[in-house]
């Protein structure tokens, strides 16, 4: 349970959060902030001009905890088994390279602006046997031992990047 641990966002974060998570979601009191802020840039996603009228958009990981601003992956990994649990998003862990999948259920998915949207044909339904699977995977992947010097380089490497980073030019992984 993600109670009691409220967490503070960033003016950048709940920017992030302002701009794209629909507003009937930014007042549910039920769902924690970092589940907020994590479906907030699964929303982002969809803003993608590549992604206009898609039901599933992609994103690997790393690029993902550079887009929230995480300090750690468990920033994104644990908001996601939440989001899936709860069966608001399907997502599909991205294996060694992929960029993961991320589809928003009917309802969340009709609260996107309608020029980002396409039709309701993928069912959401369809998704979720496969849902209780991925949290198991979800969960053995997040077991991962990421070698300490694998970190600081990444450190070292995110230090250099805060430019401003042009979501468009990223290339998608497919």
């Amino acid at each position: 349970n993600m109670k009691g641990k409220r967490k503070r966002l960033t003016n950048s974060q709940s920017e992030l959060v302002a701009t794209y998570l629909p507003k009937k979601i930014q007042k549910d009191r039920k769902i924690p902030t970092s589940v907020k802020l994590v479906l907030a840039n699964i929303y982002q996603l969809h803003y993608l001009k590549k992604n206009w009228g898609k039901r599933t958009v992609f994103r690997e990981r790393d690029e993902f905890i550079k887009d929230i601003e995480a300090n750690d992956k468990n920033e994104v990994v644990r908001p996601q088994a939440y989001l899936m649990t709860n069966d608001m998003v399907y997502i599909n862990p991205g294996v060694r390279g992929r960029a993961t999948e991320y589809t928003l259920n009917d309802e969340l998915y009709e609260l996107l602006p309608s020029m980002f949207k396409g039709e309701l044909s993928d069912n959401f339904m369809k998704f979720k046997e496969d849902n209780q699977l991925n949290i198991k995977q979800l969960e053995t992947e997040n077991q991962e031992v990421i070698v300490p010097s694998h970190n600081s380089m990444i450190d070292s490497e995110l230090q250099h990047l805060n430019v401003p980073s042009d979501s468009e030019t990223d290339t998608d992984t497919h």
